[in-house]
């Protein structure tokens, strides 16, 4: 009878050291020799970390882009502010209300209460149709619905949506413009939660817990084994 006792723990010490040695997924986690002599390498943190693109100006507001609306009677336009020095102290004189004259069947144009700033703006610009410029002489806010050229002291500051360049041309004469900060703003994407089955399926394995049943269970196998007849 001692004899089966000191078999029937051995049997266990094994099944407990074969549990042991065992990874997450019933693999052996013992070292190979080579990555033994020959440790992974890691790379200094300062490396590993990416600088912004060039190119790309920093903001507190990440992932998202200011927008206004233009309301002229009762019609209401869309558009985009470029990231600028000008286009910031647009944003900061916002809402307004400017009576604008049109010039040549090609611009609209009205003052604002104060200057823009020009820091990092070339001398000049050629807008395209579609864009909401200020003219620096003039202190001036210009709508472009028409092909301006290029002309010194422009600076373009914002973009419309869709045919509203087309629909401010069809306004014969003097216009008022009310210009305010959208209530709609574009943001960056939320990351998703993982599902809990998800987790789960992700969910590194346990070792099984050593009950009184698994250790019945294995001295009853141990037992019946065919050296134990």
């Amino acid at each position: 009878m001692p004899a089966t006792r000191s078999a029937i723990c051995a049997a266990l010490l094994t099944v407990l050291g074969l549990t042991a040695g065992c990874g997450d997924d019933g693999r052996s986690t013992s070292t190979s020799p080579s990555s033994a002599q020959n440790p992974p390498t890691t790379e200094p943190a300062a490396s590993r970390s990416s600088a912004p693109p060039s190119g790309t100006a920093a903001s507190s507001d990440q992932g998202e882009q200011m927008r206004i609306q233009i309301a002229i009677g009762d019609q209401r336009f869309t558009a985009t502010i470029f990231d600028s020095a000008a286009g910031r102290d647009l944003i900061a004189q916002l809402p307004l209300s400017i009576d604008m004259t049109d010039h040549g069947s090609v611009e609209k144009t009205g003052p604002l209460p104060a200057p823009l700033s020009l820091a990092g703006q070339p001398d000049g610009a050629d807008p395209d149709v579609g864009d909401v410029g200020y003219y620096a002489p003039g202190n001036d806010l210009v709508l472009y619905h028409g092909d301006q050229s290029y002309y010194p002291g422009i600076v373009v500051l914002v973009r419309l949506d869709g045919d509203a360049a087309s629909r401010i041309a069809g306004m014969d004469g003097a216009i008022t413009a009310n210009v305010a900060a959208s209530a709609g703003r574009t943001e960056a994407a939320r990351p998703v939660r993982p599902s809990r089955q998800h987790r789960l399926d992700r969910a590194p394995a346990v070792p099984p817990r050593l009950t009184r049943r698994t250790i019945r269970v294995a001295s009853e196998s141990f037992l019946r084994s065919p050296g134990r007849r």
